[in-house]
């Protein structure tokens, strides 16, 4: 779908600035069975993944600095450093057209993964209104404004239908989470 060399850069929290991730081939894929559409990009030489997330519904791409040539994102679940973890993104492009592209090329993505989503929820509706359909699943009410998915874990809003990592559906969770409204602590890994 899209397939330019830019420079990647991501906003470190701890140090509050921009960290340059690599410069690369970004690429928007569709698989083609699932048609799920994610972006990839690899370093130059050593081919080092930086950037591997699924686009979701809820992105937001937006026009970055001066000049037309860079983008901003956020993602709830980026796997570049093989844990999944919320990233904020900026793709830098040499030139406008490229820059352009690539807003045109994730905003038809954005637009694939919405039509999916109905599609799905359209599937769902059907299968469970169908005579002899086995029940849906027990979902548990909660206090809290959010749900767990137990495929891959991120929290996702109660008016979310779907997970915004993984696309599992919040129909085929067993379980609510309950947690209470405070930011969570740290995640800290020992370092060998």
């Amino acid at each position: 779908m899209f397939s330019e060399r830019g420079k990647l850069y991501r906003y470190d929290n701890k140090q509050k600035q921009w960290k340059e991730r690599g410069i690369g081939i970004m690429k928007i894929l569709r698989h083609r069975e699932t048609n799920k559409i994610r972006l990839l990009m690899r370093r130059e030489k050593i081919l080092k993944i930086c950037c591997n997330h699924f686009i979701t519904c809820d992105m937001t791409l937006e026009e970055f600095g001066s000049g037309n040539l860079s983008w901003i994102w956020y993602t709830h679940c980026d796997f570049a450093d093989e844990i999944e973890k919320p990233e904020k993104l900026v793709i830098k492009f040499k030139q406008q057209k490229q820059a352009r592209d690539f807003k045109v090329s994730f905003e038809k993505a954005k637009g694939l993964v919405t039509m999916e989503t109905r599609d799905n929820e359209e599937q769902q509706v059907t299968v469970v209104t169908k005579p002899h359909a086995s029940p849906p699943p027990l979902i548990i009410p909660t206090l809290s404004d959010q749900w767990e998915c137990t495929m891959c874990y991120v929290m996702n809003k109660n008016s979310d239908t779907r997970c915004v990592a993984c696309g599992a559906d919040k129909v085929q969770q067993v379980t609510m989470v309950t947690k209470p409204n405070i930011s969570p602590a740290p995640l800290i890994i020992p370092t060998l």
